[in-house]
């Protein structure tokens, strides 16, 4: 079970950033730069993606919990 609590702590949202002032250009040159990772359309990492497919799944779904609207139960 997974909830707002295991959200990495360097998981930048995309409509956080552009709330802190951000705009999409530099989002982009922060990924061409290497600054972030893109983990999935509208969630970045400041640290590299991991290779290894389970934990690329679990910080995929925290930033999908994360964008959620509603509470939400992860099985």
């Amino acid at each position: 079970r997974m909830s707002t609590s295991d959200i990495p702590v360097d998981l930048l949202r995309r409509r956080d950033a552009i709330a802190r002032g951000w705009s999409d250009a530099e989002l982009a040159r922060g990924v061409r730069r290497g600054d972030l990772a893109r983990l999935q359309r509208g969630a970045y990492l400041s640290s590299e993606v991991p290779a290894e497919r389970t934990a690329r799944h679990r910080l995929e779904v925290s930033a999908t919990i994360a964008d959620l609207r509603v509470p939400a139960v992860v099985s």
